[in-house]
C-alpha cells in the first residue's frame, strides 16, 4: 500500500511539473476562467471547450494569473448566466447575459463556453483591426509576443472578416531606374495607390512618368516613358513598420528622340513604341504619425519589350535586359 501511495504521489507531482512547464513554455494566450457554482453547469466542460475555441492555455484553478492574463468570469443573476471579460491587453471590460434555461442540461456547458469565447474574441479583435490605437489603454504595455499571440488567434478564427491592419494608402512617389546593359538612367515621379486587405496579401498600383538621356557617338538620345505598374505582395506589420515583397508587371509607352551635337552631322528623329517587363518588389513603410506614411520601394526586373534607336543606320541605343530601380514615397492613409 505504501508503494502504491508513493507512486500515486509521484504521478501527481509529475503531472503538476508538466503542467507548470507547459504553462511557462506555451506560446498560446493565457486565460483565467472562473465558473461560479451558481451557474449550474459542468465547470470542467466549460473550461475544456473554451480553451479549444480560444486556442488559449487556461491558468490552473487556484494559481494567481500573470498581469497580462485575460480573465473570464461566469456567474449568474436572476436566473440568467452572466459573463464578464476583463482584458488587460486592450484595457477592456465586457459583460453579457445569456439565457440557457431552455437548453438541455448536458448542452449548457457548451453554450456557456461558446458565449464566453465570443466575448473574449470581441475584445481581442481590436488587436488585429486597430493594433496602434491613438489613445492607448492605461497601465503597462504587455510584451510584444503576448499581443502577437492573441492577434494570431483572432486572425485564425476570422481571417477574412477582419478589417485590414492598415487601410488604403495614397502616395506621391519619386523614382530612379537604371538599365544595367546600356547604363541609361531614368528619373521621374507619379502616384501610387496600395492596400493590404488580407492577413498576408496586399496589392499596389502606380502610374509613373520618367525621363532620361543616353549618350551616343554623335549626340545624345532623350527618353520619355509613361507606364502603369501593378503587383501582388506579401506583407507583415511590426509596430509602425510594414514590410512587403512580391511580383508584378509594368507596361506602357516610351519615346526616344535623337539630339545630335550638330545638325550637320545627323538629323534627330523620334520613335514611339510599347514598353514593358515583369518585376519584383521589396518595400518598407513607416507610419511615424497617423495618417502620414513614408515608403521606400525597390524594384528589379527584365525588359521583355526592349526599346532601341539607330544612329547612322546602326542600332546603337537599346534599353533592354536587366534593370533596377528605387522609389521614395510620401502620402497618407485614407
Amino acid at each position: 500500500m505504501k508503494r502504491r501511495h508513493a507512486a500515486a504521489v509521484a504521478l501527481v507531482l509529475a503531472a503538476a511539473c508538466t503542467s507548470a512547464s507547459a504553462l511557462a513554455g506555451e506560446t498560446h494566450p493565457l486565460v483565467q476562467l472562473t465558473v461560479d457554482p451558481c451557474a449550474d453547469v459542468a465547470a470542467a466542460d466549460v473550461r475544456r471547450i473554451a480553451a479549444i475555441e480560444l486556442g488559449a492555455l487556461l491558468v490552473p484553478e487556484g494559481v494567481a494569473p500573470a498581469p497580462d492574463t485575460t480573465r473570464v468570469f461566469v456567474a449568474c443573476v436572476q436566473g440568467l448566466i452572466e459573463l464578464r471579460v476583463d482584458d488587460p491587453i486592450t484595457g477592456k471590460s465586457l459583460q453579457r447575459q445569456i439565457d440557457v434555461r431552455e437548453a438541455a442540461k448536458p448542452t449548457r456547458a457548451r453554450l456557456v463556453a461558446l458565449a464566453a469565447a465570443e466575448l473574449v474574441y470581441t475584445s481581442w479583435t481590436e488587436l488585429a483591426t486597430n493594433p496602434t490605437p491613438e489613445v492607448a489603454p492605461a497601465g503597462a504595455r504587455p510584451p510584444v509576443e503576448v499581443v502577437q499571440n492573441m492577434r494570431d488567434q483572432v486572425r485564425r478564427k476570422i481571417p477574412v472578416k477582419l478589417s485590414p491592419a492598415q487601410p488604403l494608402r495614397v502616395l506621391g512617389i519619386v523614382s530612379r531606374r537604371s538599365f544595367l546593359s546600356q547604363g541609361g538612367v531614368l528619373w521621374g515621379g507619379g502616384l501610387r495607390v496600395a492596400d493590404d486587405p488580407f492577413q498576408l496579401v496586399g496589392w499596389s498600383a502606380d502610374a509613373v512618368i520618367e525621363h532620361g538621356s543616353v549618350a551616343a557617338t554623335i549626340g545624345e538620345v532623350n527618353i520619355d516613358t509613361a507606364t502603369l505598374g501593378g503587383s501582388l505582395v506579401l506583407h507583415r506589420e511590426v509596430s509602425v513598420l510594414s514590410m512587403r515583397a512580391g511580383l508584378g508587371l509594368r507596361f506602357g509607352v516610351a519615346r526616344m528622340m535623337g539630339k545630335p551635337y550638330s545638325s550637320q552631322l545627323a538629323e534627330g528623329k523620334s520613335v514611339v513604341a510599347p514598353w514593358g517587363w515583369p518585376l519584383g518588389v521589396l518595400a518598407l513603410s513607416i507610419t511615424p504619425i497617423r495618417p502620414l506614411v513614408l515608403e521606400v520601394q525597390g524594384e528589379a526586373g527584365y525588359v521583355v519589350l526592349p526599346l532601341g534607336g539607330q544612329v547612322g543606320g546602326v542600332q546603337e541605343i537599346t534599353l533592354q535586359g536587366a534593370w533596377a530601380g528605387v522609389q521614395l514615397g510620401i502620402g497618407m492613409f485614407l
